[in-house]
């Protein structure tokens, strides 16, 4: 599996992995040298230690052992609590901040926590983390400063420990095959020194640490405590939390006002498993949050208000990265101002999917929104079936879409690698040819001459309802599916619970029934989809396969634009403009695992489980060569990665009941 570690010892690594020593009321922890540097008799190690709801009151609950079964004294003291928790294990420790002193001249030690209650009276006095840390010698990574000393906790315990929402740790499957290589091939070596901001999209340090909770890597947790130090350099610390200070925002590549990149988890996974407080600063995390939720922009109608206007920007990514920063800034802070924000957006987003939509059209599921407004594609018309001359006062099109709106007088654009002649009318009505095509009148002549096959766009300033316009992003919904699982967590009120499952089903619906081509599912899928969503597929494209990236001809093809009510041209004019995006399908496995999970219908759920099976193919060696050719953009690995999609499958697989409410009990 570490067939290149570019200098680190394989054996040190696989002793790391290999840690399977979990149990109730205790767990292992590895601590592995620094290969980067010689090891000393007395390192100063500090780690964090997630901790489950009531296994610690207190600090002084838990106690660290030798192999021999003495007990090692400690500086411990809790970073995180279960604060937001109404029950006996309310105000427990949630993550603690742990110091000591090892001899690690001799390689790995194995190490056990309990919870039974130390010897305080031998207690450590904090130790500054600088003390157990070096500036990183390692060509691309800034000099920052990394651990003399890695610590890996029980990858079993982790997943166990409530820190993020429930998995199943690595098992070596085809999906961590595909991982594992886009780690050892790129990930792992990018440079912090020549990247640009868009490398770190979707939260870097958040999906590193995710990867190395569910793989026990030494390596990965390395590499993401680099990651979080060059990170958090580049917050902006001062002014305010409004356009144009952003404080907190990432003051990088032109980016502090961008909530895309305004996050707080990588804080709260940097605390809970290294420990390092040392620039925590609890005032400055509840400003993270705000200005995340004041530059909103893409996401401010559905989740600071409600979604009420046709013409508003709106992107699923802008409202979920939103609402994830701030239920992870709660996690920190217990700020009761961020807990109100984090009620209001889950009931936007509720009311938006369920509720209410400005455009009128059935309920599919979906965040449905204009896709002129998210994307920036004008709505397509068609195609021009024969050339219209300069000065021409009619068109005839094929393959069209949405033709009964020429009676509107729509503005159009005509397009091909530009916009020519913008400024022009439709004048209704259109004629039906009765070959397949039509002709529309114009409300003046053309200025240039079109050739055959120029497409023809709608150009609505106004924004009404053209149903080729209203679209999901299929790929993006994921980023509202995550933040709604962490808001499950710490949300009490059964009221908004219930309306988080009804979203996790609704989301789940709209990629199986809309956001894939169908064609390019397996046949029994596809018959079980119909059977029990009662649905009858409409093939969008004679070739779907040419949209994906080549990694798997049987898997899936996830579309780019996906929509109940546009017809199929239209959704295929999209796709056929942005390929590539089957590199998306493992985050969708999120948004369709946990609508199985809460689906109440046995059909529906199955059909779900077939999907994923199907989606799992993707998973294939043809994938893995073709990402360890790099052939797909770095942050790739964050967008795939970071909600943690195929562990949190695995988990619902071994769950056979709902039962996980507010902090994932039963």
């Amino acid at each position: 599996m570490f067939s290149d570690l570019k200098g680190v010892s394989a054996a040190i690594f696989a002793v790391a992995l290999a840690i399977t020593g979990s149990v109730s009321g205790a767990t292992q922890v590895q601590l592995v040298p620094n290969p980067n540097f010689s090891m000393g008799s007395d390192e100063l190690v500090t780690l964090g230690l997630p901790v489950a709801p009531c296994e610690a009151p207190n600090a002084s609950q838990i106690r660290l052992l030798r192999p021999n079964g003495s007990e090692v004294p400690v500086f411990a003291n809790a970073l995180l609590s279960w604060h937001f928790k109404t029950d006996e294990c309310a105000g427990s420790v949630r993550a603690a901040k742990i110091q000591f002193r090892a001899d690690m001249t001799s390689g790995p030690l194995t190490y056990r926590f309990e919870f039974s209650g130390r010897n305080t009276a031998q207690d450590l006095s904090e130790t500054p983390i600088s003390i157990g840390t070096d500036p990183s010698t390692v060509a691309g990574k800034a000099g920052v400063d990394e651990p003399r000393v890695i610590a890996v906790i029980d990858r079993d315990y982790l997943s166990a420990s409530g820190l993020i929402p429930p998995y199943v740790a690595a098992k070596g499957d085809q999906y961590d095959g595909y991982t594992n290589a886009q780690f050892d091939n790129y990930w792992r070596d990018f440079s912090f020194d020549s990247g640009s901001a868009a490398n770190w999209l979707f939260d870097r340090t958040t999906t590193l640490y995710k990867y190395a909770m569910r793989t026990g890597r030494a390596d990965a947790y390395l590499e993401a405590y680099r990651s979080f130090r060059w990170w958090y350099a580049r917050l902006n610390p001062n002014g305010s939390t409004s356009n144009p200070d952003c404080r907190g925002g990432f003051d990088f590549g032109g980016k502090k006002c961008d909530q895309k990149y305004t996050y707080a988890e990588p804080i709260k996974m940097h605390l809970a498993l290294t420990g390092d407080d040392s620039q925590l600063d609890l005032d400055f995390v509840n400003d993270i949050a705000e200005t995340a939720w004041n530059t909103s922009g893409f996401g401010a109608q559905g989740l600071k208000s409600p979604y009420v206007t046709l013409n508003r920007n709106l992107s699923e990514r802008g409202v979920g990265l939103t609402l994830l920063t701030q239920v992870t800034a709660f996690e920190i802070t217990g700020n009761a101002e961020i807990l109100g924000r984090i009620g209001t957006g889950i009931d936007n987003i509720f009311d938006h999917q369920n509720t209410f939509n400005p455009d009128g059209l059935p309920v599919d599921g979906s965040l449905r929104h204009s896709w002129r407004g998210h994307e920036g594609d004008d709505p397509y018309l068609g195609l021009l079936s024969s050339p219209a001359g300069s000065g021409s006062t009619s068109i005839v099109l094929e393959d069209v879409a949405d033709i009964g709106l020429v009676d509107t007088g729509a503005p159009l654009r005509f397009f091909r690698g530009g916009v020519i002649n913008q400024n022009i009318n439709a004048v209704g009505p259109a004629t039906d040819n009765g070959n397949g095509t039509w002709t529309i009148n114009l409300s003046e002549s053309l200025s240039a001459s079109l050739s055959e096959g120029f497409k023809v766009r709608w150009f609505r300033a106004d924004f009404d309802v053209i149903p080729s316009d209203r679209a999901f992003s299929p790929w993006m919904i994921e980023n509202v599916t995550d933040a709604m699982w962490h808001s499950y967590a710490v949300i009490q009120d059964p009221a908004r619970l219930n309306k988080i499952e009804t979203f996790f089903r609704g989301a789940g619906q709209a990629i199986a029934l809309w956001g894939i081509t169908p064609q390019s599912l397996n046949s029994g899928t596809r018959s079980d989809l119909e059977m029990a969503y009662d649905h009858t597929f409409v093939n969008t494209s004679s070739n779907p396969r040419a949209w994906q990236d080549g990694c798997s001809s049987t898997s899936p093809v996830l579309m780019y634009f996906g929509s109940s009510v546009a017809p199929p041209v239209a959704i295929a004019d999209i796709a056929g403009s942005h390929s590539g995006t089957d590199q998306h399908l493992p985050e969708t496995i999120l948004s369709l695992a946990l609508a199985r999970h809460f689906e109440t219908d046995p059909e529906k759920s199955e059909a779900l489980l077939s999907l994923i099976e199907d989606v799992d193919n993707w998973f294939s060696s043809g994938c893995v060569n073709k990402i360890a050719g790099r052939n797909i953009p770095w942050r790739a690995f964050a967008w795939q990665h970071r909600s943690n999609a195929w562990g949190t499958f695995l988990w619902t697989q071994e769950e056979s009941t709902i039962v996980f409410r507010s902090g994932f009990e039963n």
